[in-house]
């Protein structure tokens, strides 16, 4: 599966809400680390999660909308352990096909399961491991812009988990830097940075996912990072 979490022993397919939290680390104030150039970007949103594209362009939230939103939540339809089955079974089918570089058909299998999670699907972080699998794929692959989609839904992600999780941050920045974003690469470079350290930016056991050309590009923008 994904070599970032490979190396962390996170693999067992039993992941359910705890796939991703081993990996997320404490919400950290960034701001002070920073250069002057870069200070007149607005970290602040950053440092919160679940919150909408709303608030975060500087409107003020409706209360309204929240009531309407809180609602939602609680109707939320439930993942049975029949449904938990199927999603363990098509995520281990996509492992499977990836491990034979049949990376279509992961895809297939990892978007057959992402389909059978009910919306609205941004509420479940089960989403968020569908979603970094595929987009896993595109990166490699070079498909810098389908990535970027990918991370970029598991970041928005209401459970939280999203933004939360270095993994998810280190390829959406990179996804960034490669699609021309560099306001927003630095964001979330720092952000993985912060929560995982230069050791993130390492290649794997394999000698693979040479992370170097993102740490660089971060060490010349933000201070204080070696």
């Amino acid at each position: 599966m994904l070599n970032f979490l490979q190396a962390n022993n996170i693999m067992d397919m039993a992941w359910g809400d705890e796939k991703f939290k081993s990996m997320i680390g404490e919400q950290l104030d960034i701001q002070g680390k920073l250069k002057p150039a870069v200070l007149v970007m607005s970290f602040s949103f950053a440092l919160q999660t679940g919150i909408d594209r709303n608030e975060r362009n500087g409107r003020h939230f409706d209360m309204g909308l929240f009531s309407k939103k809180k609602n939602e939540v609680e109707k939320l339809e439930e993942i049975t352990p029949a449904l938990k089955a199927k999603l363990d079974e098509l995520a281990e089918k996509g492992n499977q096909f990836e491990e034979e570089e049949q990376y279509e058909e992961a895809i297939q299998a990892w978007e057959e399961g992402l389909n059978l999670i009910p919306e609205p699907q941004q509420y479940y972080s089960e989403t968020i491991w569908f979603l970094a699998a595929i987009g896993d794929v595109y990166f490699k692959k070079g498909m810098y812009p389908q990535a970027h989609k990918c991370f970029d839904k598991a970041r928005g992600n209401l459970s939280g988990d999203g933004y939360g999780n270095p993994f998810i941050m280190l390829r959406l920045g990179e996804c960034c830097l490669e699609i021309g974003d560099e306001k927003n690469a630095i964001e979330y470079l720092l952000r993985a940075y912060m929560m995982e350290g230069k050791e993130i930016f390492e290649p794997d056991e394999n000698g693979e996912d040479d992370g170097q050309k993102y740490f660089d590009f971060l060490r010349t923008h933000v201070e204080h990072i070696k």
